[in-house]
């Protein structure tokens, strides 16, 4: 369980990301930004695999 003052310090915490986040892809349409999340799943596997062999 989480204290309320933990919450807000995660809170403040997070705000910074979520605002370069938004900046960073600003402009994209919903499927660009489906199709670049895919494409960064399909990356994070090759990653594992390369990874695994190692």
């Amino acid at each position: 369980m989480i204290t309320p003052a933990g919450h807000a310090w995660l809170e403040a915490f997070r705000r910074p990301t979520q605002r370069a986040m938004s900046a960073v892809f600003q402009g994209f349409t919903t499927d660009e930004l489906r199709q670049f999340r895919h494409l960064r799943l399909r990356l994070r596997l090759v990653e594992n695999q390369h990874r695994i062999e190692r």
